[in-house]
């Protein structure tokens, strides 16, 4: 008997997994350059290009990570039909000994990731879109080139893996919540056991800027589920001492008495209030403007 079958919420949980340590590895290369604040003093770009060589290695690791995301996700829609699909070979080149006693599933020989897309457009409901399939076999010809012929031909670009990422993410996942799924895997991963959360609503909230700045609006309401293009304010939930605008009007309309942050997901109550020091009349209900930051005497409670 074949034991220690796969569930499809074990692959859907390895996927999603893998795509955060994918997109933690890109972003953490950003980060570094946004903390260095090169742009300010590397006025004819070299310092950032010769960075940007020196990160292959890390970036080929994201692509990596990436691709063996797409790989769990495709097999959990498999594994939703049968897990035993996802075995390969015929029964006589089986364990040795399977009939006669329990072997684990992971003994077994599983089909080759070429063929996963072929799989799961035969046997599945939905099939996969040649949207994805494009895009899964470019990251499968990367991943090939980055670990079998040392890189030659390969330049990666940080702002398409991250983009790749959502894209696999919204297709394979089917859903629009990654800023849910993303906050919760920053708050309950190893660096959280070992320090705290407090730090996470800030550097979410960089994160998402962050990435937002090279999306298209409509990616933006893809991808994480906003219209960006509305008017942002700073969430005073969140309390991050940059001060980054992530909360937007619930309901968007100019007389509007609360704020729904992206980031810690909450409704904020706020005082419509013309502020002293800027053209903003969104206050929080500590009197600090929610444009730019500053104190305001509250004339209206």
């Amino acid at each position: 008997m074949i034991v220690d079958i796969p569930k499809p919420s074990d692959f859907k949980l390895s996927g999603i997994n893998y795509l955060n340590l994918s997109f933690s590895r890109v972003l953490r290369l950003l980060w570094h350059l946004d903390e260095s604040e090169v742009c300010v003093w590397d006025s004819d770009g070299s310092v950032t290009s010769e960075y940007w060589v020196a990160a292959q290695e890390p970036l080929a690791t994201a692509v990596t990570l990436l691709y063996q995301a797409c790989e769990f996700l495709i097999k959990g829609l498999i594994c939703e039909v049968s897990p035993y699909l996802l075995i390969s070979l015929s029964p006589n080149k089986w364990p040795s000994g399977c009939s006669t006693k329990d072997i684990s599933f992971s003994e077994y020989r599983t089909v080759d990731a070429q063929d996963l897309v072929k799989i799961t457009n035969t046997v599945c409901e939905n099939r996969l879109p040649d949207q994805f399939i494009t895009l899964f076999d470019r990251i499968r010809r990367d991943r090939n080139k980055l670990t079998h012929t040392a890189k030659c031909g390969v330049v990666l670009i940080p702002d398409d893996i991250l983009k790749d990422i959502l894209n696999a993410y919204s297709i394979l996942v089917q859903s629009t919540d990654w800023i849910e799924q993303r906050r919760n895997y920053l708050s309950n991963n190893y660096e959280t056991i070992v320090y705290s959360s407090d730090h996470i609503n800030c550097y979410y909230s960089w994160e998402i800027l962050k990435v937002s700045s090279f999306l298209t609006p409509s990616e933006v309401t893809k991808y994480f589920g906003y219209n960006n293009k509305q008017r942002a304010y700073i969430c005073p939930a969140c309390d991050c001492i940059e001060k980054f605008k992530v909360a937007y009007l619930d309901p968007n309309k100019p007389n509007s008495e609360s704020l729904s942050c992206v980031i810690c997901g909450k409704l904020i109550p706020v005082i419509r209030e013309s502020c002293k020091y800027c053209r903003g009349n969104v206050l929080s209900k500590s009197n600090i403007c929610l444009s730019c930051g500053s104190p305001n005497e509250i004339t209206k409670l």
